[in-house]
């Protein structure tokens, strides 16, 4: 019975040897912090970038199209992987995603996340301004601190922009009143604007806000004989009938965005529920068949879609299908043109992009007011500079007081031809102050987009 003994204190002692140093080594290193588990987000950047190398190649090309809505937190990861490809089909797929995430940061959609529960509206509000790095206003001031409002419950994962806007609006009773140049203002709503009828494109949102129908006579006028052929005709209506209808549209850019100008083009397709056509006739005044340019409020842009009316004793009860286009304008790069001491200032240059600008001088009126006198020339390229010169007066230029206000503008007049643009601003100053400097924020660059907008099943008053 002792030798079976003695083999088991031969092996306890030797564990306790081997054991020993172990313990010894670990008392004498720091802890280490636990792994910190990947978040959602990270382990679905992950799964996706493994998905680019998928033996299916829809499983490859939505992967890559998934990417490209990440954003700039992804880029690290894609550029790390990029240097570690060698198939020539995932290093092409790695740089479409990149490709993509650039061209959305700039002038694309930009793609939300928010998990809310309960949360309250200006929590929810300010997670996505900080999303968009715009910064979020309300009018008035406490208008997301209201008792009255419900709290937010939203599950979303990388979803544009003005879809996520609509959800927030809707449920907390508020409308954009301001987009782009990285603003974004709120104010009080019925909830209407978040149930009207809309289209989304990248960073674009239009709306259809209302739709009139207006019955009258243009005396002395007759009917396109067009029309006449065409549309069946009221016995009773003179040839001078002008039956319309009018569509209130808006549109929105994306608070990343500085918007320069917005167009509504011609009607490609216009049909009530009877079939027939909305579109105005060949012929008919031609503020009837387009709305161009657009009106610009604090970031939204209105206009009015014109169209016919089905003839008055066979009335269309819904405009099932209306389709025009819509072209956006975008700045891309800007400049600063200062000019101090500008009462003494005498044909002064800058050149800002594809344009030479040029201060003529300030005169002094009398009664507190100034005349200001400017032009714009291009400087090589007159297709580049007819792009951006029509931003280059949207904010500017502007006298400013030695504190930084500015003046007040009061009118003007300009006059352009194909090489040249001059105008002449007036401006009033406060009583006993003069300004000090000229500060004039101009366009480099422009973007242009065109945007293809369907509505459906638009009732008709």
């Amino acid at each position: 019975m002792v030798q079976p003994f003695r083999r088991v204190v031969r092996v306890m002692v030797c564990c306790a040897v081997v054991l020993a140093p172990r313990a010894a080594r670990a008392a004498d290193e720091p802890e280490r912090p636990a792994q910190k588990a990947p978040s959602p987000e990270d382990a679905a950047l992950d799964r996706l970038v493994r998905q680019l190398s998928d033996d299916d190649w829809k499983v490859r090309e939505k992967a890559q199209q998934d990417l490209g809505r990440f954003g700039a937190g992804a880029v690290p990861r894609l550029k790390a992987q990029l240097g570690e490809a060698k198939d020539p089909e995932l290093r092409a797929r790695i740089e479409g995603a990149l490709k993509q995430i650039e061209a959305n940061d700039a002038t694309g959609a930009t793609f939300v996340t928010l998990h809310l529960k309960d949360a309250p509206a200006a929590e929810a509000f300010d997670q996505l301004s900080r999303q968009t790095e715009a910064t979020l206003t309300t009018q008035p001031p406490g208008l997301l601190q209201r008792d009255d409002l419900p709290k937010v419950t939203l599950d979303v994962e990388r979803e544009p922009f003005w879809l996520v806007m609509r959800k927030l609006c809707g449920t907390c009773s508020v409308r954009p009143e301001r987009s782009g140049e990285k603003k974004l203002a709120l104010a009080a709503d019925d909830g209407s604007w978040a149930r009207r009828p809309f289209v989304t494109s990248g960073p674009f949102l239009i709306t259809a806000n209302e739709l009139y129908v207006t019955r009258g006579v243009r005396f002395g006028a007759e009917q396109p004989a067009e029309a006449k052929n065409r549309l069946p005709r009221d016995p009773l209506a003179p040839d001078g009938i002008q039956d319309h209808a009018q569509l209130q549209v808006e549109a929105w850019f994306e608070p990343k965005l500085s918007g320069m100008s917005w167009s509504v083009g011609n009607v490609v397709e216009a049909t009530d529920d009877t079939g027939r056509s909305m579109v105005l006739p060949r012929g008919a005044e031609p503020r009837r068949r387009a709305t161009y340019g657009g009106s610009r409020y604090y970031g939204e842009w209105e206009s009015v879609v014109w169209l016919s009316v089905p003839p008055r004793d066979k009335p269309g009860a819904k405009l099932t299908r209306l389709k025009f286009l819509s072209s956006f304008s975008v700045q891309t790069g800007g400049d600063r043109f200062e000019v101090p001491n500008v009462l003494a200032a005498k044909d002064v240059e800058h050149v800002a992009g594809p344009a030479r600008l040029v201060v003529k001088g300030l005169q002094r009126l009398g009664n507190d007011q100034y005349e200001l006198a400017i032009g714009s020339y291009p400087v090589a390229d007159v297709a580049a500079w007819r792009a951006v010169q029509a931003g280059q007066f949207r904010r500017g230029p502007q006298l400013v007081y030695d504190d930084g206000r500015a003046l007040n503008q009061a009118g003007g007049s300009s006059s352009m031809s194909d090489r040249e643009y001059s105008s002449q601003l007036r401006f009033t100053a406060e009583r006993g102050r003069e300004p000090a400097k000229l500060v004039w924020d101009v366009p480099t660059g422009v973007q242009q987009f065109t945007v293809p907008v369907e509505f459906q099943d638009l009732p008709i008053p």
